[in-house]
């Protein structure tokens, strides 16, 4: 046993690694070096066909649409982890960790398929579509580095620990027909305000994003 647990964490602390690394390095180098807006004389040229820019258009709002959902999902779950389980020092970290990487995967992901648009919009479609599909995975890339045989384990995991009497500090939050204690029902509408939040303020930057990048390509 101990060791199989100790295979799970070591693989563990490579995924996160690896997660770290393609969802938020990744990205933020290419913003910070301006690879692909280099050999251009303005950040936003405004030259491409409008052919160019509605592919454009459709792109970027499938990555918006990708965010949302990554935060409706990811972040919710994460949000009830941090509020509700009692994970210990070590992994509270890790949760804070994996919400930090989150935000910042998306801000990188973002910044960066701008200036890969911008630099590549004179170029093929299908150029347009896999760095699309790049930054995509950019952002989901926890997902898929994750195995079959370890997420069942994660996911039992988690069910064994968010079972109600398990929850903010064994006082629950609440059982079907029966009212929420107020504890509980106070981090639950801390959790729904910040989503909300979280998510109008996706909303109303990723319209601005796609706009500009529809414009400057």
């Amino acid at each position: 046993p101990g060791q199989r647990i100790g295979f799970r964490s070591l693989y563990g602390i490579l995924m996160v690694f690896l997660a770290i690394v393609v969802q938020v390095a990744v990205p933020l180098i290419i913003l910070v070096t301006r690879q692909p807006v280099k050999d251009l004389s303005s950040a936003c040229p405004n030259q491409s066909s409008y052919q160019t820019k509605i592919v454009g258009f459709t792109l970027s709002l499938y990555f918006v649409v990708q965010t949302i959902s990554l935060c409706v999902n990811k972040l919710r779950g994460l949000g009830f982890l941090h509020e509700f389980v009692d994970l210990g020092f070590a992994r509270s970290l890790f949760i804070k960790l994996a919400v930090l990487s989150q935000f910042a995967g998306m801000a990188a992901a973002g910044g960066a398929q701008f200036l890969l648009f911008v630099g590549n919009a004179n170029g093929a479609f299908v150029v347009l579509v896999l760095q699309s599909l790049a930054m995509t995975f950019c952002l989901t890339v926890d997902q898929n580095v994750v195995g079959h045989q370890i997420g069942s384990w994660t996911q039992h995991r988690l069910s064994s620990i968010t079972k109600d009497e398990m929850l903010n500090n064994g006082i629950g939050i609440g059982r079907e027909g029966e009212s929420i204690p107020k504890s509980s029902f106070d981090k639950i509408k801390l959790l729904v305000f910040s989503e909300k939040l979280v998510l109008l303020t996706v909303v109303a930057t990723g319209t601005g994003w796609i706009i500009g990048v529809t414009y400057c390509m």
